[in-house]
């Protein structure tokens, strides 16, 4: 009764749940009900793969889209570096980080008088306020029914908005879009959703509510550096797009049912180095079994002449998790009908990736903190001037 699920219509994004049906690699347990949730037609087109090819495939798009970004690295590390203080590095080309100033001399003043956190709060602020709640529009203009349907569903729209804490999301994303010039909403469908239903009591025949898994549609905020699309002019025109996400080891184990490896130390890893939340592999050894991070690179397709309904892959290290022919949510209607959707700040023509705030701030912040440095110095070295004597005099250098 095992069945294998390698291309069955996929409903759903492990962030952060899978159904029990995709919990494991090659088949379902007997006796498991699977999740019957949204899916999607689906016309097989495209040859099938090989989990080498799944795996090369995933891998190559991922290192030429990783090489594609690499302009925007050095812009978006100083901009992060710059909210947060650290604004006394220097970029080195060979490595592609920003390294600590070494050689100090002991006069030298080098303050932080840090402008941007209140810049970026002003400004999510005014984005924040200026903000549209999601409304219902009734398909008649002229129908009261319609009409009163459409405010009903505004209110449950409204309801959806504040219980997901979708304003958290919203700030969040308005953060990174004026810090780093963009940011993204991942959407998914968590089937482990538990909502009230009702269920008729089997001794009294009264109807109560329960809470049940029923599945919700979902959404998270990516950074740029997590999100590696093809390279485009614009982002409505990439044909592909990768998630890479570090995730522990034992996260793994709990959602696909599998051990992965943990990835290896990288000196070289400019994007790594700067995800939140990443912990280096000890250099004297290994991590211990059952700890340790491992990326999950989650690659999607757009609807082609190969797969007419897209495509959706979920690999890490050397293992392929998930590969389906169709995108995870319907997309029938929509321009980009890839999942994730860019939160621009300032369009530049012909550039895939926009400009923020803090990057035309970075210049005017580094001469206010020159300009401090060099009062404090002239303050320091005229309060206690050198003296020239001479060494005839015999004056003790102590005195």
């Amino acid at each position: 009764q095992h069945r294998h699920h390698r291309h069955q219509p996929l409903p759903v994004l492990p962030f952060p749940t899978l159904p029990p049906l995709l919990r494991t690699r090659r088949g379902t347990p007997p006796n498991r009900v699977p999740f019957n949730g949204p899916t999607l037609p689906q016309q097989q087109q495209g040859r099938r793969q090989s989990d080498a090819e799944i795996l090369e495939l995933v891998e190559k798009r991922y290192q030429y889209a990783r090489q594609a970004k690499l302009e925007m690295l050095e812009v978006w590390a100083t901009c992060l570096a710059f909210y947060t203080g650290q604004q006394w590095r220097e970029w080195e080309d060979r490595t592609r980080r920003l390294v600590k100033l070494t050689r100090i001399p002991s006069w030298r003043v080098l303050p932080v008088y840090n402008q941007l956190p209140g810049i970026m709060d002003v400004a999510a602020a005014k984005l924040s306020r200026a903000r549209q709640l999601p409304r219902a529009r009734p398909d008649e203009a002229g129908d009261p029914e319609d009409g009163q349907r459409a405010e009903r569903g505004t209110h449950a729209l409204r309801a959806w908005w504040h219980h997901e804490d979708l304003e958290l999301h919203e700030h969040r994303a308005n953060i990174q879009r004026i810090l780093l010039g963009a940011s993204f909403f991942h959407l998914y469908w968590d089937p482990q959703a538990l909502a009230k239903v009702p269920v008729q009591d089997p001794y009294t025949g009264q109807a109560r509510a329960e809470y049940a898994p029923v599945g919700q549609a979902c959404v998270e905020v990516c950074s740029v550096f997590e999100v590696f699309p093809a390279p485009a002019q614009q982002w409505e025109d990439s044909a592909w797009v990768i998630v890479a996400r570090r995730q522990p080891v034992h996260w793994f184990k709990a959602r696909f049912g599998v051990t992965v490896q943990p990835d290896r130390h990288e000196h070289e890893d400019a994007f790594t180095a700067l995800i939140p939340g990443l912990e280096y592999v000890d250099l004297a050894g290994s991590p211990p079994p059952g700890d340790g991070l491992a990326t999950l690179k989650v690659y999607y397709e757009r609807p082609g002449p190969d797969y007419s309904q897209g495509r959706t892959i979920m690999v890490a290290g050397e293992q392929v998790l998930y590969a389906g022919d169709s995108l995870p949510l319907p997309h029938k209607g929509v321009k980009n009908p890839l999942p994730l959707k860019m939160l621009a700040y300032r369009y530049v023509p012909e550039r895939l990736w926009p400009k923020g705030l803090v990057e035309e701030c970075i210049s005017p912040q580094r001469e206010l903190n020159r300009g401090l440095g060099n009062i404090a110095e002239l303050i320091r070295l005229y309060r206690g001037p050198k003296w020239f004597l001479d060494r005839a005099w015999k004056v003790k250098e102590e005195a």
